[in-house]
């Protein structure tokens, strides 16, 4: 009698089924951690700026709307034009209307694959000084989840600037 060597389509198709299964739970955790590494270098650039305008507040009495003139080390792989640094199609971070806290005040980061800004404000504004935000755009899940997994805890939801978590 021969003995027949190799798997049958059915044991083949439930290999296949549970590789499927593992995939389609791994792959959003896989894609939650590596959108929460992106973000987190983004959230240590933004902080070195922010700390870079405090103390450039302190020395000239203003905040700088200039990458430029400031003491920050910028990404080798990042573009940098006046007021904004950018990593085209990944992140961009921008110094926004920085001395006109009415409307401003602030470092914005924005992470493009998942849809979510980081906002910090300035400490010299007279609301939110110094508070930090994790702001989803997209009406999906994923920037959402990106935040709550960083400790947000939702604050409001506009059109403007979509979800809106406060950050510890």
């Amino acid at each position: 009698m021969l003995k027949k060597k190799g798997f049958t389509l059915i044991e083949m198709l439930v290999v296949v089924l549970i590789i499927a299964v593992l995939a389609a739970i791994a792959f959003p955790k896989y894609q939650i951690a590596v959108d929460k590494a992106n973000y987190m270098q983004l959230v240590t650039l933004v902080t070195a700026v922010k700390e870079a305008q405090e103390r450039y507040y302190m020395a000239k009495g203003e905040y700088t709307t200039n990458f430029n003139n400031l003491d920050i080390t910028i990404p080798l792989d990042a573009d940098v034009t006046g007021s904004v640094i950018q990593k085209p199609g990944k992140w961009m971070v921008q110094i926004s209307n920085v001395n006109d806290f009415s409307s401003g005040g602030v470092v914005l980061a924005s992470y493009y694959p998942a849809k979510v800004s980081y906002v910090v404000y300035l400490d010299r504004r007279p609301t939110y000084a110094g508070v930090r935000q994790c702001r989803s755009a997209d009406r999906g899940e994923r920037g959402k989840k990106l935040c709550l997994s960083l400790g947000g805890v939702y604050e409001t939801e506009n059109e403007i600037n979509g979800t809106i978590y406060t950050l510890p």
